[in-house]
């Protein structure tokens, strides 16, 4: 009797091991299964339609970054960049700082803060997300442009008068300097780290161009008027996008739309999007994978944000009437005024701003001529 206790003792035993390996096991698939359903599916950008338009309260936006349940919008020359809800698209708040004229915003998930290109001071301001809205700021080369955060979780400035990039890491420490005039690059205007570790630039001229460019500087691949396409040439490129597949998504600005490349730049065609009386002006982009969601600013007069989504990763609860949000922003009186060099309609993106009172008057003429 006591031989078969001891028996039934093991064989207890080896089930109970047995069965904590399987839940081990179970646990690890079903994390795994977590993390890959959190990833979401890449976005498709066939796909896409209008569900969404941001009220930006009148103001002409330029400038647009996502993190979590937070959707930010900057303006060029403001001192605060928007904050709205995610999922209902409200204001929320503002994030103030000492910047002069905003002309590129990243968000940072791994160091919970947003960096802010100061085009005027030539430098770069970090706005602390964690609650304390803390801001850090470091100079950097001759007029900041767009940002983007790479894969080691630095910040990627392009410089457009010096013509170069830099990496910065999020206390202001130099990692990298790319110069980009040596090889034929200049005035890029926004960069994004592609899986490669490579980046690819937009050239902010008319016409225009996107490069993808090494860390050594080399131009590996183009995208310009010399190639052969039915797109024809780009009229200063502004911000870009860039797909967990590496696919790039260009704001074509003066010619009205968005450009998709593939990442080698050998072919490129013109997303399809329904937009009420076309594109105008598309200066922002913002790509959020997880929402199957692209963020699309325009600093004309309409001053829309406007937010496209795949049909099959959006619910017909969440969707916002298009006609009623875009009778709400035909009836809203613009907040801005003309300045700079664009009278002669050259598209050249110095066109206007958010309207200020007459004691916060700048003349922008003035500004222009110091550069």
């Amino acid at each position: 009797m006591l031989i078969l206790d001891d028996e039934v003792l093991a064989v207890t035993l080896l089930l109970c091991l047995l069965l904590c390996q399987i839940s081990c096991y179970l646990f690890i698939v079903l994390t795994l299964v977590f993390v890959l359903c959190m990833s979401g599916k890449p976005i498709n950008l066939n796909a896409l339609s209008l569900k969404h338009l941001i009220d930006t309260r009148g103001y002409a936006v330029s400038l647009l970054a996502s993190l979590g349940d937070k959707v930010f919008a900057g303006y060029h020359y403001c001192q605060h960049v928007d904050v709205h809800d995610a999922t209902t698209f409200v204001f929320q708040h503002n994030l103030q700082y000492p910047g002069q004229y905003c002309s590129g915003l990243a968000a940072c998930s791994s160091n919970n803060c947003l960096y802010a290109s100061d085009e005027q001071y030539s430098c770069i301001h970090r706005v602390d997300l964690s609650g304390s809205s803390a801001v850090k700021q470091w100079s950097v080369a001759s007029r900041p442009a767009g940002l983007s955060v790479n894969k080691e979780h630095n910040v990627v400035v392009a410089c457009r008068d010096a013509h170069k990039l830099q990496e910065y890491t999020t206390h202001g420490t130099l990692v990298r300097e790319i110069s980009l005039q040596q090889v034929g690059m200049t005035y890029p205007w926004h960069a994004v780290q592609l899986s490669t570790g490579d980046y690819v630039v937009s050239q902010h001229t008319s016409p225009g161009a996107v490069h993808v460019v090494g860390v050594d500087g080399q131009v590996v691949h183009s995208y310009d008027q010399s190639q052969a396409s039915n797109v024809g040439p780009m009229n200063h490129p502004a911000s870009l996008a860039v797909t967990k597949n590496d696919d790039i998504l260009v704001a074509d600005y003066g010619n009205d739309r968005i450009l998709s490349l593939d990442s080698s730049l050998s072919s490129a065609q013109v997303l399809a999007l329904s937009v009420d009386s076309g594109l105008q002006q598309p200066s922002g982009l913002c790509l959020d994978e997880t929402r199957g969601r692209l963020y699309i600013s325009e600093f004309d007069r309409s001053c829309r944000v406007m937010v496209f989504e795949n049909d099959v990763n959006s619910g017909q609860s969440t969707l916002v009437n298009r006609d009623q949000s875009a009778t709400v922003f035909q009836q809203r009186e613009p907040q801005y005024y003309y300045y700079g060099s664009d009278y002669d309609d050259d598209r050249d993106y110095d066109f206007y701003g958010p309207r200020y009172d007459s004691s916060e008057h700048y003349d922008f003429n003035d500004y222009y001529d110091d550069y």
